[in-house]
């Protein structure tokens, strides 16, 4: 996401889950996180590769459009 007010870019996160173990309790949310921290994170997710598949689009990288 980019904040054209703030100039901030970040990943916008949004869950939502329902635990069937719990009477079917749900729990949801929205949570913003700066791109740095979210490469950051354990694991490689679809998410990641496509950041960083952007990432290298926006710099222009040679052999960014290949699939990986």
């Amino acid at each position: 996401m980019f904040d054209t007010d703030t100039k901030r870019l970040y990943v916008e996160h949004e869950w939502q889950h329902v635990d069937v173990r719990r009477g079917g309790a749900s729990d949801n949310g929205t949570e913003q996180i700066e791109i740095s921290e979210y490469l950051l994170q354990g694991g490689q997710t679809a998410g990641h590769r496509e950041l960083w598949r952007l990432i290298r689009v926006l710099f222009d990288e040679p052999n960014a459009t290949q699939k990986e």
